[in-house]
């Protein structure tokens, strides 16, 4: 969900699904968290954007296998925002995603990842 502040800028809320194939045991889980976005470019039927936001995730094991089960995952991207329709679009985006407990386990290691995810977005 996403929510126009001023023009071009947008703050918006996620949920998301995930799945880890690691060195040790795979895991899976689910996390949430806020975005702010600043469509930088607008051309008449896509924006691009880049984004910045932090969430927090939990996995039904370690992640990173040696940290723990809840972790923190900061975020920047860039991307492109599609028109279909008047209230549908497309989005696609490629960036970087950290996974980290930030100090809350005995280790703190981390993932630093390429993420890449597409979207739908229909407004109401």
């Amino acid at each position: 969900l996403n929510w126009f502040v001023a023009e071009r800028l947008s703050v918006g809320v996620f949920g998301e699904a995930m799945y880890v194939n690691q060195a040790g045991d795979n895991a899976a889980g689910g996390g949430a968290g806020v975005l702010l976005r600043w469509y930088f470019a607008r051309f008449e039927t896509f924006t691009l954007f880049g984004e910045a936001g932090v969430g927090f995730s939990a996995f039904d094991g370690r992640v990173p296998d040696d940290g723990t089960s809840v972790d923190f995952t900061p975020r920047a991207a860039v991307g492109a925002h599609i028109a279909l329709d008047a209230t549908t679009a497309l989005s696609a985006r490629v960036g970087w995603l950290h996974l980290s407990n930030a100090q809350t386990g005995e280790n703190n290691p981390g993932i630093d990842t390429l993420a890449v995810s597409l979207g739908l977005h229909i407004a109401f």
